[in-house]
């Protein structure tokens, strides 16, 4: 019986299926898909001289995984971990490709996967009564930003509800 009351899945898994059951099926876009709107926002940027991979990274990393909506808060936001520093006319290069991309995705009707994690825990921090009473996070080192406010946010201010396993 006690194994009727546990899941245990993916963190991405989870969040697909709350989604859809707490506010409806999204289309997630794909990493090539990303990649493929990055490299055509790329292009119609002039004054841009970064790579496809730095341009792929710095919107994972960065953009999306903190959920920057503005050229401020890209512009604000402290880059840690990052190994290239970007004075602020090289950002705003950038956030003008950044800017497309996401005009693209609101366009097709898409989220990334960090959307679909900040959206869930936007509801879950309005009032929506969390699914789950505790929950156990392994390799935590891995976590990303987005998930980390996720599962923060399934925790609530429950004292004990989360518990977290890492290298």
């Amino acid at each position: 019986r006690l194994r009727e009351r546990i899941d245990v899945d993916a963190l991405d898994t989870v969040a697909r299926r709350l989604h859809d059951r707490m506010l409806g099926r999204a289309d997630v876009v794909s990493r090539d898909a990303i990649r493929d709107l990055i490299r055509a926002a790329a292009v119609e940027s002039a004054d841009q001289k970064f790579s496809l991979a730095f341009l792929t990274s710095e919107w994972t990393e960065v953009v999306d995984a903190w959920q920057l909506g503005s050229w401020e808060a890209y512009r604000d936001v402290a880059r840690l971990g990052r190994k290239t520093r970007l004075p602020e006319k090289q950002r705003q290069a950038l956030w003008t490709i950044f800017e497309r991309v996401r005009a693209e995705l609101n366009q097709r009707k898409l989220v990334t996967q960090a959307d679909l994690y900040s959206r869930l825990a936007a509801r879950l921090v309005a009032g929506e009564r969390p699914p789950y009473d505790f929950i156990v996070v392994d390799e935590s080192q891995d976590v990303s930003v987005a998930q980390l406010r996720f599962v923060a946010a399934l925790g609530g201010s429950r004292p004990d509800a989360l518990f977290f396993a890492g290298d």
